[in-house]
């Protein structure tokens, strides 16, 4: 076979994003960002939103950056599932020894991204 010379004018580049891609070029740079929101990703955002919630109620009591708690909650089983699934990462974040689902009213009621959430926090010695 003999070799065939291919030039700018013979090739056809065309773009084309995947669904759940975001695409965008600059200056010859093409950067391509997944947004797919997978069951993974929707329980951690949970859980993250919940440690924000307990560190806001943290600095509500004054406890102090080294004070250790220990925290009950009630909600659905979705929102329990990202936390159990996530209880190392809710632990360290906000210094818990001790994280149980309780079936029981707790002290503090609120919404955690359209579903209701209650916690009680107890410093410990």
């Amino acid at each position: 076979l003999d070799p065939i010379d291919i030039g700018m004018d013979d090739i056809i580049i065309q773009r084309q994003e995947k669904e759940g891609m975001t695409v965008a070029t600059e200056g010859g740079i093409t950067i391509a960002l997944d947004t797919q929101i997978t069951d993974k990703l929707k329980k951690e955002g949970l859980a993250r939103e919940f440690v924000s919630r307990i560190q806001n109620e943290r600095r509500e009591r004054d406890l102090e950056v080294s004070d250790r708690i220990e925290i009950s909650y009630k909600c659905n089983d979705e929102v329990a599932e990202s936390i159990e699934l996530f209880a190392e990462y809710v632990k360290n974040e906000t210094l818990t020894i001790k994280l149980e689902r309780t079936e029981a009213d707790c002290e503090l009621s609120f919404d955690l991204n359209g579903i209701n959430c209650m916690i009680s926090i107890v410093k410990t010695s």
